[in-house]
């Protein structure tokens, strides 16, 4: 086998590992923080009076695992091969996550029209959601808001990932340790620091999103006449609503997330050689 041959068999087998890690460590941060995201999502909305537990946790199941998961799992199907070719460097890792951020974002965004539209009981369940959004607007009504969406995802990975990739460097150098040494642990703590600092970055545009999928706006508004409109309202205040819940479910998530992946990453990686070896 040629080193050619080699690198490409490397990278793909990265690629497949990241892509499951993102599956499982996106299915399991929504699973566990689906209440507390639902509970933000209604106090965007201006949902009040709603919060019974049974609402809160309307679509848990199939939205945890058709949510972030997949999108994840595109995310870093994607961003592992860039990163590979581009490098590890700031600019790479940020130009990297806004290229995988596209992909992921767009089937990202179903499955969060119909959260929202559930959660905060416009529709009754996942099923009726999405009747009702393709009897009354077609296939495109399940990518309603989806520019709201890229202009929230896009900087927000860019800000987490490059947050992430640099705090995990330093944490390394600091500790002395290699790559492969890295723990689970490791992971955790960078990711809920880098977390943190991305959900209060980017609440405004998280609630105009909100706003935007649930109807409250217009969807062929821009997301600066949404934003405009919400301080001429209600007040800049508004654009932070939520952030104690978003901040908590960011920050822990994260936390979560990156603990998950680091253990998922490592477990499919070493399983691809062991039988990589046993041929």
């Amino acid at each position: 086998m040629d080193k050619c041959t080699s690198t490409e068999i490397l990278r793909a087998r990265q690629a497949l590992a990241g892509a499951c890690a993102g599956y499982a460590a996106g299915a399991t941060t929504d699973a566990v923080f689906y209440v507390v995201d639902a509970y933000k999502t209604q106090a965007q909305a201006g949902v009040s009076g709603a919060h019974s537990l049974r609402q809160l946790t309307r679509g848990l199941v199939p939205l945890s695992l058709a949510g972030s998961a997949p999108s994840m799992a595109v995310f870093f199907l994607a961003y592992q091969p860039l990163k590979e070719v581009a490098g590890s460097n700031a600019v790479a890792v940020a130009v990297c996550s806004a290229a995988a951020t596209v992909p992921a974002t767009l089937v990202y965004v179903p499955s969060d029209i119909i959260k929202k539209q559930v959660v905060t009981g416009v529709q009754p369940d996942v099923r009726t959601a999405v009747r009702s959004i393709l009897a009354s607007q077609g296939v495109r009504g399940l990518w309603v808001g989806t520019h709201a969406n890229l202009m929230k995802d896009i900087p927000f990975a860019t800000v987490k990932m490059s947050l992430y990739e640099g705090m995990l460097y330093v944490s390394r150098r600091i500790q002395g340790k290699t790559p492969s040494q890295l723990t689970a642990s490791d992971s955790a703590v960078v990711g809920f620091a880098s977390g943190a600092i991305t959900a209060v970055a980017t609440n405004p545009i998280d609630v105009v999103n909100t706003r935007l999928k649930m109807g409250a706006a217009p969807s062929d508004w821009s997301v600066r006449t949404v934003m405009m409109d919400i301080m001429k309202r209600e007040g800049v205040k508004t654009l932070f609503t939520g952030l104690p819940a978003r901040l908590f479910t960011i920050g822990f998530g994260s936390s979560l997330f990156w603990s998950v992946y680091a253990e998922v990453h490592s477990y499919v990686s070493s399983s691809s050689e062991s039988f990589n070896r046993a041929q």
